[in-house]
C-alpha cells in the first residue's frame, strides 16, 4: 500500500507539472511519465490516454510508445501493442524495453497458436 501511495503522489506531481509546463518537451515527458505511473497503478486506460497526449505533442517520443504498448498489452490488444513497440523501435532503435517486450509478446502469440 505504501508503494501505491507514492505512485498516487507522483501522479499528482506530474499533473501539477503539466499545469505549469510552458515548453513542449516538458509536457511530453510529463504526460509520458504520468502514463507510466497510471500503468503501475493498474489504470491501463489512463496510461494509454496520457501516452496518447505525449505522442500527439511528439510523434517520435519512443518512451511514450513503449509505455502505451505495455498498457495495450495488459488490455490484450496485442496487435496495438506490437504496433507501438515497432514505432518505439523505429523512433529509437536502442529502445531496449520495446525490443524486449515485442519479442516476448510475439513469442506468447506464437505459442498460443500451437
Amino acid at each position: 500500500i505504501k508503494k501505491e501511495m507514492y505512485l498516487e503522489k507522483a501522479a499528482i506531481e506530474y499533473e501539477n507539472a503539466l499545469k505549469f509546463s510552458v515548453n513542449t518537451a516538458d509536457k511530453v515527458k510529463a504526460y509520458s511519465n504520468l502514463g507510466s505511473v497510471k500503468f503501475k497503478l493498474g489504470d491501463y486506460a489512463g496510461a494509454i490516454n496520457n501516452c496518447d497526449k505525449a505522442i500527439k505533442l511528439d510523434t517520435n517520443y519512443a518512451f511514450a510508445y513503449t509505455n502505451r504498448g505495455c498498457a495495450k498489452q495488459m488490455l490484450k490488444n496485442y496487435e496495438g501493442a506490437i504496433e507501438d513497440y515497432n514505432r518505439a523501435i523505429k523512433s529509437n532503435p536502442q529502445e531496449a524495453n520495446a525490443i524486449k517486450n515485442r519479442n516476448i509478446l510475439l513469442s506468447i502469440i506464437e505459442n498460443s497458436k500451437k
